[in-house]
């Protein structure tokens, strides 16, 4: 990897790690949940019956099994 990617891939992680960070205050402030429930919880509401199994929810939140209990 050249080091001009390098440095793409670190200002694109450090950018959405603000913006995550801003996103968990928010809704914390205004619903009282992180950014990480909130996709949970709207990924549970696009789906058919409002259910979803535990891989197809992480895979649509981009998060690992591990990562949601």
């Amino acid at each position: 990897m050249s080091i001009g990617a390098s440095a793409v891939i670190r200002s694109l992680w450090l950018k959405s790690t603000l913006i995550n960070k801003q996103l968990n205050k928010s809704l914390g402030y205004v619903h009282g949940i992180g950014f990480s429930e909130y996709m949970v919880l709207n990924s549970l509401f696009d789906s058919s019956n409002k259910t979803i199994t535990r891989i197809d929810l992480v895979e649509s939140i981009g998060r690992t099994a591990s990562g949601v209990i």
